[in-house]
């Protein structure tokens, strides 16, 4: 077949060929083999193409013998993890993984994103290849010392584990592929932003699986029985919602005179996940949170371990730092300790310092109030989670979640129902926060 070499750069500029519009073309057609089609050839080295001779100059694809054929529920798992990693989500993330087969030996769903991202990353220059190379590789250093920190492994030990079980064959073709077109754009030094170009393809795999709502799918509220009249008005509200498209996913548990009276669950956990909401699907309850911390300094008052009137620096002595000596351990809970602002730049900095508990405690025992302790509430939005935190483990001696089987879950016997800080192996239940 008479064509162009991909690499032939003076017969390509010769003949006016767009280099970009190219790569691009190819781009497209390998996101509509994968996503729409579910057969794609697994060898897209530059070898394999010509570019015709003739305008428009389409590209030309020589070599069918590698070929891999996709189940339609690993082609939606394919588009399902695409779409985690452009959305930021992690809970999807993690449920791809599991319909395609690929399982971790740990919960890391951080360490995960940062690597399908990769995946996904728009193609750079040489330059800007070499200091992406040198940031990868300042986080593979950092994410093996999380590695090392859960699994108790030696620093020899660590480098030789392997977070993956299992690995499915498929996706070792679609990253295969995945990698040579990357290497095909750099070397036609184009730059291919593979978030814009393969999303309609991917989303066209996920077409009638996501965002189902109640016209279409008869389990969109989910089969539980249904406890009083209250609550059968309640679900023709949801119905009514969810056919206005203003409800992805909900769940509704309300008691009266210590009977339930209504428990409701509808939806889907995710924009980009069909997995139906359950009454035991777990939801980020934000600020709710706030409630429970709040009630375990209390628990430890009730229990002799705090006073109200105290100072904080008294308690955790690396607090004292920066003027906060008379922040009183009441003035954290009425918000009125200064410190409202205490985590806000930090986090927006680095959102992942979040993750870290250790971290966040010595960002808050650093901190500067910005106002006179006492004297003016101002909503403490970030910081009172680890305020209260640090005050609950240095006046225990224990550890928070320690104090939180204790004051909550063993007493009210709510084990599997609350949670501050996800668990290895719940992670996957958990509904994901969009905007909607």
């Amino acid at each position: 077949m008479d064509g162009i070499r991909l690499n032939d750069s003076e017969s390509l500029e010769a003949f006016g060929v767009d280099k970009q519009r190219i790569v691009e073309e190819i781009t497209r057609a390998y996101a509509h083999q994968i996503y729409v089609d579910g057969f794609f050839n697994g060898d897209p080295h530059p070898g394999n193409f010509l570019v015709s001779k003739e305008p428009p100059h389409r590209p030309i694809l020589l070599d069918f013998g590698l070929t891999k054929k996709l189940s339609n529920s690993f082609k939606q798992a394919l588009a399902k993890m695409f779409f985690a990693s452009a959305e930021g989500d992690h809970v999807a993330l993690l449920s791809a993984f599991a319909e395609m087969g690929l399982k971790l030996r740990l919960d890391l769903p951080e360490q995960a994103m940062e690597l399908i991202n990769l995946f996904f990353r728009a193609t750079m220059s040489a330059k800007e290849s070499l200091e992406s190379m040198k940031s990868m590789a300042e986080q593979r250093e950092k994410n093996m010392k999380i590695i090392q920190e859960k699994t108790k492994l030696s620093a020899r030990e660590v480098k030789r584990f392997n977070p993956v079980d299992a690995f499915p064959g498929d996706i070792v073709i679609y990253s295969r592929v995945l990698n040579l077109l990357r290497g095909l754009s750099t070397m036609m030094n184009v730059r291919i932003v593979y978030l814009d170009i393969m999303r309609p393809f991917a989303a066209s795999a996920l077409q009638g699986n996501i965002n189902k709502g109640p016209e279409v799918n008869d389990q969109w509220i989910y089969d539980t029985p249904v406890h009083s009249d209250l609550e059968a008005k309640l679900r023709q509200l949801l119905l009514e919602l969810g056919n206005a498209d203003k409800i992805l996913g909900i769940q509704v548990c309300a008691y009266k005179d210590g009977k339930v009276i209504v428990d409701t669950a509808a939806g889907l956990l995710g924009k980009y996940d069909p997995r139906p909401v359950q009454p035991d699907s777990l939801f980020p309850v934000f600020s709710v949170t706030k409630g429970i911390t709040a009630g375990m300094l209390h628990w430890l008052v009730d229990n002799g371990k705090l006073k109200l009137e105290e100072n904080v620096a008294n308690i955790w002595p690396e607090f004292r730092s920066n003027g906060k000596d008379p922040i009183k351990v009441h003035h954290v809970l009425n918000h009125t300790s200064g410190l409202h602002n205490a985590m806000g730049d930090a986090a927006k900095e680095n959102p992942l310092l979040l993750c870290d508990w250790n971290e966040c405690l010595n960002c808050i025992a650093k901190a500067v109030p910005e106002t006179e302790p006492g004297k003016e509430q101002l909503y403490h939005y970030l910081s009172f989670g680890w305020l209260c935190g640090g005050i609950i483990e240095h006046a225990s001696g224990k550890k928070f979640q320690e104090i939180l089987e204790e004051a909550f879950i063993q007493p009210l016997q709510i084990e599997g129902e609350l949670y501050i800080g996800i668990p290895p192996g719940t992670f996957v239940q958990c509904s994901f926060f969009t905007t909607y």
